[in-house]
């Protein structure tokens, strides 16, 4: 159970991360508060698990940790590469 939260808080935390500086280049403060926040909270939380786990001797939870972050990035790069946000406001606006 720990391994899939931190493998989903670190996949969110990446998705996070890249929106973050996405805001703070499009002058967002709202949405730089928001994703600073969600930041915060997972990197407080997938750490704790993390150590934990690795001072108990469990060395896997650093494959977990890593591929969580991997997915994270690669869900990031796709959902701008992709523009769904863009799409999804063309076809609202349509109507």
């Amino acid at each position: 159970m720990e391994y899939l939260l931190i493998f989903i808080f670190q996949s969110i935390f990446n998705v996070a991360k890249v929106y973050e500086i996405k805001y703070a280049y499009e002058n967002q403060l709202k949405g730089i508060l928001i994703s600073s926040t969600v930041l915060s909270l997972l990197t407080i939380i997938s750490t704790y698990l993390s150590i934990e786990l690795l001072l108990a001797g469990d060395l896997k939870v650093i494959v977990v940790y890593v591929l969580g972050s991997l997915l994270g990035k690669y869900i990031a790069y796709l959902s701008e590469k992709n523009n769904y946000r863009a799409k999804l406001f063309k076809l609202l606006n349509k109507n």
